[in-house]
């Protein structure tokens, strides 16, 4: 029937690698599915997870609203479906609440004859509340269920990377290049896991091929990161406002900008009004989910950057409370004090960041952290990290 191929389509789609363009055909089979047959609870699930994906791209809230109304339609049509399960699951992760999450997936594991995509999401929601032992079983598991899939070695190279394990990252996004040559996600990703290894030319031309198979936030945004990490501040700015094009709604990408801004002379009202847009859409991704870290410690630092003292400990306090050991909300707190003036705090947080595996070829090249080097300290913690 009709409504079974168009399923089919969309599925083929939803399980490429996920830029704007394959989602969108996603949403568009799943849409015609669910029209042809208004009683086929897997093509809703489809649509929960391709509006997800879109959501995961340019942070559109409602799409993350579309998602969730279209899980639920699936839940009422359908609740021996490993899939609906594994939308539901996808949607909690989403939004936080990942005990949840953990409950979905594992239903879907139960009732699902091949349950990769749900162990993925296991190990997603597991990680996100700092469960790192059995995220990394169950995205090994995930790859012993489909050795071909290029998801799941993603996943787990992003798990590594993550956790401060950027050797062991890079054999996994390798993989997925072997598997999928043409792939630009792959192609950042590898690029990313080199460059933090200190590999600079190596990933700025994996970048540069990323781009060229596809212009992206990412590639623009790594590309940019590598000029600022350079010093060169007006050229990364410029390539940080072509990832801004691409996605309007990342707060991250709005930070970059107030980042590069911060550094050139006579940028600061410039500046400013980067910072500002970032904490304003920080604040609607944490309508969505109130326990994202990362987003917390980021609001930390975009907070300290527009000289809201309080605000930037409160959210650097609630960020580490969450995930104390995590590289990335460690460093993001480093450079939220460095900008109070708290040089101490500072240094403590950038020395376990450190210690976690945040790469000292990027934290000593930061414009963010340059008052530390004037202080006596910078030099032992420089000598313990080389």
């Amino acid at each position: 029937p009709a409504s079974a191929d168009y399923y089919l389509q969309g599925r083929a789609y939803l399980r490429m690698p996920p830029d704007a363009s394959s989602l969108e055909f996603a949403r568009g089979f799943f849409e015609k599915a669910t029209s042809v047959d208004p009683e086929f609870a897997d093509a809703y699930a489809g649509l929960c997870n391709s509006m997800l994906g879109l959501y995961a791209i340019d942070l559109d809230i409602g799409k993350f609203h579309e998602a969730e109304k279209a899980c639920q339609r699936a839940l009422v049509l359908d609740r021996r479906a490993g899939a609906v399960y594994t939308a539901l699951g996808n949607l909690y992760t989403v939004s936080g609440q990942y005990e949840q999450a953990i409950n979905e997936f594992n239903t879907a594991i139960s009732l699902s004859s091949a349950p990769a995509d749900a162990y993925l999401g296991l190990g997603l929601a597991y990680k996100r509340s700092n469960r790192a032992a059995p995220a990394e079983q169950s995205f090994m598991k995930a790859i012993e269920l489909q050795p071909n899939y290029w998801r799941a070695y993603m996943t787990m190279g992003n798990f590594l990377y993550d956790a401060g394990r950027i050797e062991e990252a890079i054999p996994y996004y390798q993989r997925i290049t072997e598997l999928m040559p043409q792939s630009e996600i792959a192609l950042n990703n590898l690029g990313a896991a080199l460059f933090v290894s200190g590999k600079f030319s190596q990933a700025t031309r994996y970048w540069q091929q990323s781009l060229e198979l596809a212009p992206s936030s990412d590639a623009y945004s790594n590309v940019a990161t590598s000029l600022y990490l350079e010093g060169d501040y007006r050229q990364a700015a410029d390539l940080y406002h072509k990832a801004v094009e691409f996605a309007p709604d990342d707060c991250e990408l709005w930070g970059n900008l107030g980042d590069a801004y911060s550094q050139l002379p006579d940028t600061e009202d410039l500046a400013g009004a980067m910072y500002t847009n970032a904490i304003r859409l920080a604040e609607k991704r944490l309508q969505i989910n109130q326990s994202d870290a990362r987003t917390l410690a980021l609001m930390g630092h975009y907070q300290a950057k527009a000289g809201a003292r309080e605000q930037a400990m409160s959210y650097v306090d609630r960020a580490l409370a969450l995930a104390p050991n995590d590289m990335n909300i460690t460093y993001y707190s480093a450079t939220a004090m460095a900008e109070l003036g708290e040089w101490e705090r500072s240094f403590d947080m950038l020395e376990q960041a450190l210690s976690l595996g945040y790469p000292w070829s990027v934290a000593s090249a930061d414009g963010n952290l340059k008052a530390l080097r004037e202080l006596t300290r910078y030099d032992t913690l420089r000598e313990k990290a080389q």
